[in-house]
């Protein structure tokens, strides 16, 4: 049963060892999602890199990612 609740306790730890912060670079703009309802596309930027992420309110200040 330890050995059985140790390993548990690894995995549910490891799985947040990736979980990292990006933060938004000020960048948006309005879009229309695939089922015609507003939303807004937000630039971020994690170790460096910019993506974009969708949102249906406002953008977020930073996100966390994988």
């Amino acid at each position: 049963m330890k050995k059985y609740l140790i390993a548990i306790s690894v995995l549910l730890l490891s799985s947040y060892a990736f979980a990292a912060t990006a933060y938004f670079t000020g960048n948006q703009k309005q879009v229309q999602t695939v089922t015609y309802q507003m939303a807004w596309s937000c630039e971020y930027m994690y170790a460096g890199k910019k993506f974009w992420q969708t949102f249906k309110n406002s953008c977020p200040q930073s996100i966390e990612v994988q």
